[in-house]
């Protein structure tokens, strides 16, 4: 289902809609960069936030700022 509501797959036929709009009428980085998909299957990492996210992120401030709000900060020091 992901891959023809991403279109890595065409349709062969039908449609689908987002909010109306048939996705076969979006470009495909408008399409893509519009939808987020949440896996079922969960997956556990080892090691702390900042370890498994900030290791090579462009975002590691607004990381830091996160950890702290959620009082998670203290707990993910390198």
């Amino acid at each position: 289902m992901v891959t023809t509501l991403l279109r890595l797959i065409e349709l062969a036929g039908g449609r689908i809609l987002i909010d109306g709009i048939g996705i076969s009428t979006l470009g495909l980085h408008d399409l893509r960069s519009g939808v987020a998909f949440v896996p079922q299957n969960p997956i556990l990492f080892e090691g702390t936030i900042r370890y498994n996210w900030g290791q090579f992120s462009e975002h590691s401030d607004e990381l830091w700022e996160a950890l702290d709000k959620a009082q998670l900060k203290e707990k993910n020091q390198p």
